[in-house]
């Protein structure tokens, strides 16, 4: 710490109000009371979003140009008070007395890293008094009015970086989006004279047995489950043309062969027959064999590029129309024989292995930009902190 500078609770130089929630019964969206804020979701880049709930109920106020911290999973992250508003349990307003706002704003920032909940960890949450215990580094008046003016400049500059990045990160992602929709956004009208349309049950060799879905719930109970044995494959596992092999369930030798029929093994396509977008599609690479549950269909289509197929199921136009026949209101699903009708789009096999080429090198491109633009971002958030740390540490010149 430099010379000349003093350690402070935050309780010393600010005044803390923790939220407390009022009744539910309170709650309105017709603007009458005061706006309510319960937790981080109601954040904006800085200050808080408009209200959409408000409360007749006041508990505890926060005022405009309060610093408002999230106090619950997750802990730390900080956002200001516009107007005078009721906060809820998620959040303490933190009023700044014996120091300028703005550099009590930057310490918060600078200290958020270093938060830790009741329990010792982070994510965990924080009480008023913890929050009053802060450390905050003090130094005279114009050196805290210098030090937010360098950083008001440079972080606007890193704040247009950040922008850009982002955007540039989301242009990345969006590369092989815009060629995967281009290579299957077509119907029976447009279709070059070699392309045909059939059915997916047509690219099957028995197609009754080659597209299937799980087993009923009753055949295959949480209680089969164990930590070693034939792997089952669940709807959490599947991602477009991934599957994540976290947190795997296994049955036994015997649980999996009197559920032969709801097999899977390498090279077989798995396709999502629930949630939100249903029809995510990925292929099996890196297991031999195992287990598919209920919300899970397999496809074994051996009259078709696996790979083709495989892009094809995940692109816009297959997943609008699966998504187009989904049942149901609570769960909304798709019925097996929903699957076995999908039209797939079918080229001559070379020109099927071309797609795949060309879609392969798209993707390959996609990922190498998006791991360019995400180091980016990572860069330009260590070089924040490590502003914040020569900043508070006396050291920012």
């Amino acid at each position: 710490m430099k010379d000349g500078w003093e350690v402070k609770k935050l309780g010393e130089l600010a005044t803390v109000i923790a939220g407390q929630s009022p009744k539910s019964s309170s709650y309105n969206q017709t603007a009458t009371g005061l706006p309510f804020y319960q937790g981080k979701k109601d954040y904006g880049e800085r200050f808080l979003q408009p209200p959409t709930k408000w409360t007749t109920e006041v508990t505890k106020e926060a005022i405009a140009g309060d610093i408002l911290m999230s106090v619950r999973a997750p802990v730390g992250p900080l956002n200001e008070a516009t107007e005078t508003i009721c906060i809820g349990r998620g959040l303490a307003a933190i009023r700044a007395t014996g120091l300028k706002k703005n550099y009590l704003w930057y310490a918060l920032t600078w200290l958020k890293p270093k938060i830790a909940g009741s329990e010792g960890a982070v994510f965990a949450s924080i009480n008023k008094a913890q929050i009053a215990d802060l450390p905050i580094p003090l130094p005279a008046l114009d050196e805290q009015k210098r030090i937010v003016y360098i950083l008001d400049e440079a972080f606007e500059g890193l704040d247009r970086a950040r922008e850009n990045a982002e955007a540039n990160l989301k242009s990345a992602r969006q590369l092989f989006e815009v060629n995967l929709s281009t290579a299957f956004e077509l119907n029976g009208s447009s279709l070059p004279n070699n392309w045909e349309v059939k059915k997916l049950k047509e690219l099957c060799n028995d197609f009754k047995k080659d597209i299937v879905d799980g087993p009923f719930g009753s055949n295959l109970k949480r209680k089969d489950y164990t930590s070693q044995g034939t792997p089952v494959l669940k709807i959490q596992n599947i991602k477009p043309f991934k599957i994540i092999l976290k947190k795997m369930d296994f049955v036994s030798e015997q649980k999996a062969f009197e559920l032969s029929r709801h097999t899977y093994r390498k090279d077989d396509i798995i396709i999502t027959k629930l949630g939100q977008p249903l029809g995510v599609s990925a292929i099996v690479k890196d297991l031999d064999d195992g287990i598919i549950v209920a919300d899970l269909v397999r496809v074994r289509a051996c009259k078709i590029d696996t790979e083709f197929l495989c892009y094809q199921l995940n692109s816009h136009f297959v997943s609008a129309h699966l998504n187009s026949l989904q049942k149901g209101t609570t769960r909304p699903r798709v019925q097996i024989s929903a699957v076995r009708e999908l039209p797939i789009a079918v080229p001559p096999l070379d020109e099927q292995k071309r797609i795949v080429e060309n879609l392969d090198q798209m993707s390959e491109q996609s990922r190498t930009l998006a791991a360019h633009y995400t180091s980016k971002l990572q860069d330009i958030s260590d070089l924040r902190q490590s502003l914040l740390q020569k900043a508070f540490e006396g050291e920012l010149k």
